[in-house]
């Protein structure tokens, strides 16, 4: 909706519609009997603003961090402000919000110039159980790997899957979970036997070439 555009009687008529979905929304909050944190009132330009709980599931343990939106807080602003807060690394192309319905399971991946508060108001209605969750959906620390599907001489490129072309058709490069290795610590202590076995023929060639340099400069 384009404020500008609104008359007065107009803009007073949609505040009054405003205050009743953000009274709704409060109400339904406290239906839940979780902590939640009221809706304020909407200014004359239509703006309010909430706390809402995202979480991020770290493998490990499950982060909840409550962030100050504003209506007008975007997803894209909504992940830069929780990579700070979270302490994740990477940048906001690397994670992405999904909404869940907890009551029916339905799940939706934000695009980043969705409105995650307006949302949450304007569904209150029909999806009284929204969950925001932070989702990783590249790893910001891995290299690019090249594919086994490498093209012909007359490409050259890289061959693509039709699992990662769906992917990416939604906007989001999404590694799934089942191929992500997880060596454990059994298999780092075994990489860690394995390196360590290189080491003494490393010595002893290097020794070697020491032995060979020293006969050199001696004749010399």
């Amino acid at each position: 909706m384009d404020i500008s555009q609104l008359t007065a009687k107009e803009r007073q008529s949609a505040r009054k519609e405003l205050i009743k979905m953000i009274d709704s929304y409060n109400k339904q909050q406290k239906k839940t009997r979780r902590p939640s944190f009221p809706l304020s009132p909407p200014s004359q330009d239509l703006m309010y603003k909430g706390v809402v709980k995202v979480t991020f599931d770290r493998g490990y343990a499950v982060q909840t961090k409550s962030l100050l939106l504003e209506s007008t807080t975007t997803a894209g602003e909504t992940v830069a402000q929780l990579i700070g807060g979270m302490g994740l690394r990477g940048t906001p192309a690397d994670y992405a919000l999904e909404e869940r319905n907890k009551r029916t399971g339905e799940i939706r991946v934000l695009s980043g110039h969705e409105l995650p508060l307006k949302l949450q108001v304007d569904r209150v209605q029909k999806k009284p159980y929204l969950e925001l969750r932070l989702l990783q959906v590249r790893d910001p620390l891995a290299l690019p790997m090249m594919s086994s599907r490498v093209g012909g001489a007359a490409g050259g490129g890289m061959m693509r899957t039709d699992s990662e072309d769906s992917l990416e058709e939604d906007g989001h490069n999404i590694v799934p979970k089942e191929e992500v290795i997880d060596h454990g610590v059994a298999g780092v202590e075994m990489i860690m036997e394995e390196a360590l076995q290189d080491i003494p023929p490393l010595v002893k060639d290097i020794q070697e070439r020491l032995r060979l340099l020293s006969e050199t400069i001696t004749v010399t």
